[in-house]
C-alpha cells in the first residue's frame, strides 16, 4: 500500500495512473515505455476456451448431458454394450449374483477358476490361465516360455502398442516386420529373414480378427505365442486360434467377447508353461519366473469372470452376426479395398477395415451424416514416441504406415440393425462424392 510522506496510508481516494505515454522514436516499435511492465496476456484460443468451460460447465452440465444422449440415440455408434449386456441379461445377473454372494476369497477364486475351464474348452485347449488383460497374458506367456533380457521377440509392425510393451516388460526387445498388405497379418517369410542368434519367440498378431498363417512358423523352431487379442472364435482351415500351442487373449470391454472392463488370458496346451505361468502371475516368492513378470498380481477379477461367463455362450452367435455385416460392407465398398481375411479362414471380424486416401476429412464427413467410425491405429508403433529409443524411422514399414494412414473403420458389433448398415453404407458413400 502507497504511503504519504508523513509516513501513514492516504486518506484521500487513490489517485489514477497516468496515461501511457505515447511512443517516441525510443518505444515506437514496440508501443510500450522502455520502463513500463507489459500487462499480462489473454488468454485466447484454446486456454481462453478451457478457462470459460472449466467456469461455466456446472451450469450447462445438464444440458450437455441431454445433448449427448440426443446425440447418442441419432447416430449409428461404433459399439453397442448396452445390447451386448440386454442379450445376456438373466445369465449376467445370475453370475454377478454368484460374485456377491461369495463369502471367501477361495469362492471367488473358484469362480475365476470356472471361467478358465470354460475358456479353455471353448478353445480346445487343455488349460486356461486368466489374467488382469491382454497385455498382461503376453508378457507373462513370453516369460513362461523363457523370453528374458537380451533376447529378441518377433512381431508384427501392425499392432497395438501393447504387444510390444508386453515384449518389452520381459526385457526382450521386439524386431518388427512389416505386415502382408492383404490381411495385415505378419508374413512367414518376412518372419524367417528377421531371425538372429537372438531371437527367442514369435508373436504373430491375428489383426482385426483374422488370422495369420501360423503353420510355417510353427516350423521355424521357436517357442509361437499368438496374439490373439481380437480373434476370438476364429479359425484357419477349421482349426480354431491359436493355431499352435499358446495364444494369449484380451476381454477388453471392446473385443468380440468383452468384459465389463479388462481382463486376459493365456491357453495352451503345454503343460509345463502353464504351469510356469501360473507361478509367473503370483507376485509371492522369489522364483527368478516370479521375479521378471509379476511385478503386480495377475489375476482375472471375479466380476470379470462372471460377465464373460455369462456371455462365452453367445459368441458364436455374436460372431455370425458380425460376419453378416461384414459380407454386407464388402459387397458395398469393394473398390475401397477392404482388409479381407485370407482363404480358408473364418474371421472373428473385430473390425472391418476400408482403405480411403483422404481418411479422416472422409471420417469427419461421415460423422456429419449419423455415423460413428473408428481410427484404430492413427500412428503406427514404430513411430510412436513411446518406442523412440528403438532407433525406428519413417519408411522403415511402409505397408504398416499405409494402414495407419489409410485405415477406417465401420460399425460392426453383432447387434447393426438392417436399417442402422444401410445409413452407414449410405453415409459413407455421400461422405466419398464430396
Amino acid at each position: 500500500m502507497a504511503e504519504s510522506a508523513a509516513g501513514r496510508p492516504p486518506t484521500g481516494p487513490t489517485p489514477r495512473s497516468p496515461a501511457p505515454a505515447a511512443p517516441t522514436p525510443a518505444n515506437r516499435t514496440s508501443g510500450t515505455p522502455p520502463s513500463a511492465t507489459p500487462p499480462p496476456a489473454t488468454p485466447t484460443g484454446p486456454g481462453l476456451l478451457k478457462r470459460l468451460v472449466l467456469r461455466h460447465y456446472r451450469r450447462f452440465a445438464p444440458a450437455l448431458d441431454i445433448a449427448g444422449e440426443a446425440y447418442a440415440a441419432a447416430v449409428v455408434g461404433y459399439e453397442a454394450f448396452d445390447r451386448h449386456n440386454a442379450d445376456v441379461q438373466d445369465a449376467l445377473s445370475a453370475e454377478l449374483s454368484r460374485v456377491l454372494a461369495a463369502r471367501s476369497t477361495f469362492e471367488l477364486w473358484r469362480l475365476g477358476k470356472r471361467f478358465e475351464a470354460d475358456f479353455a474348452r471353448y478353445c480346445g485347449r487343455r488349460a486356461a490361465i486368466g489374467t488382469a488383460s491382454g497385455t498382461a497374458a503376453l508378457q507373462i506367456a513370453l516369460v513362461a516360455a523363457g523370453v528374458g533380457p537380451g533376447d529378441e521377440v518377433i512381431t508384427s509392425a501392425h499392432t497395438f502398442l501393447a504387444t510390444l510393451l508386453a515384449i518389452r516388460n520381459t526385457g526382450a526387445r521386439p524386431v518388427l516386420v512389416d505386415p502382408d498388405p492383404g490381411d495385415l497379418c505378419v508374413r512367414p517369410e518376412a518372419v524367417r529373414r528377421a531371425i538372429t542368434t537372438r531371437t527367442r519367440a514369435i508373436v504373430p498378431v491375428h489383426m482385426h480378427g483374422h488370422v495369420a498363417d501360423v503353420a510355417p512358423l510353427l516350423a521355424l523352431g521357436l517357442p509361437v505365442i499368438e496374439d490373439c487379442a481380437q480373434a476370438h472364435g476364429a479359425t484357419r482351415d477349421g482349426q480354431r486360434v491359436p493355431i499352435g500351442p499358446t495364444g494369449c487373449f484380451s476381454f477388453f470391454a471392446s473385443k468380440p467377447l468383452g468384459g465389463a472392463g479388462n481382463g486376459g488370458a493365456i491357453v495352451t496346451d503345454d503343460e509345463g508353461l502353464a504351469e510356469r505361468a501360473e507361478r509367473a502371475r503370483d507376485p509371492e516368492g522369489s522364483d527368478p519366473i516370479v521375479l521378471r513378470a509379476a511385478r503386480t498380481p495377475s489375476y482375472i477379477d471375479p466380476l470379470e469372470a462372471a460377465v464373460l461367463t455369462a456371455r462365452l455362450p453367445k459368441l458364436a452367435s455374436w460372431r455370425a452376426a458380425r460376419a453378416a455385416n461384414a459380407a454386407a460392407y464388402r459387397a458395398a465398398f469393394a473398390e475401397l479395398a477392404p482388409v479381407l481375411p485370407a482363404a480358408g479362414v473364418e474371421s472373428a471380424w473385430y473390425s472391418f477395415v476400408v482403405r480411403i486416401d483422404d481418411r479422416d476429412a472422409v471420417k469427419r464427413r461421415v460423422l456429419l451424416g449419423g455415423v460413428e467410425t473408428k481410427i484404430e491405429y492413427a500412428t503406427p508403433v514404430h513411430l510412436s514416441p513411446t518406442f523412440a529409443d528403438e532407433g525406428w524411422r519413417h519408411g522403415d514399414f511402409p505397408v504398416a504406415e499405409a494402414a495407419a494412414a489409410r485405415g477406417l473403420s465401420l460399425p460392426l458389433h453383432p447387434f447393426l440393425t438392417t436399417a442402422e448398415r444401410d445409413r452407414v453404407i449410405t453415409a459413407v458413400r455421400r461422405a466419398l462424392r464430396r
